[in-house]
């Protein structure tokens, strides 16, 4: 099941243009792993079947907090909490659960992250999904 096939049961914000994704590349010092890259691009940030995923605003400065904007939720974090600075979280699992991806693997799977969770290492966190394709597919069957 695909975003496309299920359009009906998401809200997004619009295309990005890739130069801004990558300033937030630049000034997070990572690597947005392709297939969330491609959701930014295509969709800037939104709702997925009840579940909210972080990237950029069109028309909007992306340097400047939002409610999901990527660039202001990872930096923010990393201040707060001590978010691994190699994890780039993609969006809210809800209660206080993060969805989030290692920027120094461009398949990366798609782990669980809390607050409470911020000196654990990579190795450490539950992987829920094997890449974001399979969580949205997962979102979609609700298997989630």
């Amino acid at each position: 099941m695909t975003i496309e096939q299920n359009i009906d049961n998401c809200r997004f914000n619009g295309k990005i243009d890739s130069d801004v994704i990558e300033d937030i590349e630049k000034s997070l010092g990572i690597s947005i792993p392709r297939n969330y890259r491609d959701f930014i691009e295509n969709y800037g940030c939104g709702n997925i079947n009840g579940f909210d995923f972080f990237g950029a605003y069109p028309n909007i400065d992306y340097r400047n907090g939002a409610v999901l904007n990527i660039l202001w939720r990872n930096m923010d974090d990393r201040t707060d909490y001590g978010l691994n600075p190699k994890l780039l979280l993609i969006g809210d699992a809800t209660c206080g659960d993060y969805f989030c991806m290692d920027t120094e693997n461009l398949n990366s799977p798609i782990y669980l992250w809390n607050t409470s969770l911020s000196k654990e290492k990579i190795s450490d966190l539950e992987i829920i999904a094997s890449d974001f394709n399979n969580l949205i597919e997962k979102i979609f069957k609700e298997q989630l």
